[in-house]
């Protein structure tokens, strides 16, 4: 995945796990993931 579809997809969303070190960002593994999990399920269902 880009960093523009990122961005453009869920970056900005309040629920996205992430913080930045200097001026990298990280995003925590496990809680990336469960998020990203949730998110695509949202998507096929047709919610937000």
């Amino acid at each position: 995945m880009s960093w523009n579809t990122i961005q453009d997809q869920f970056f900005f969303d309040p629920r996205f796990p992430k913080f930045k070190v200097g001026q990298k960002w990280y995003f925590p593994a496990k809680q990336t993931q469960k998020f990203l999990l949730e998110w695509a399920e949202e998507k096929m269902l047709g919610k937000k």
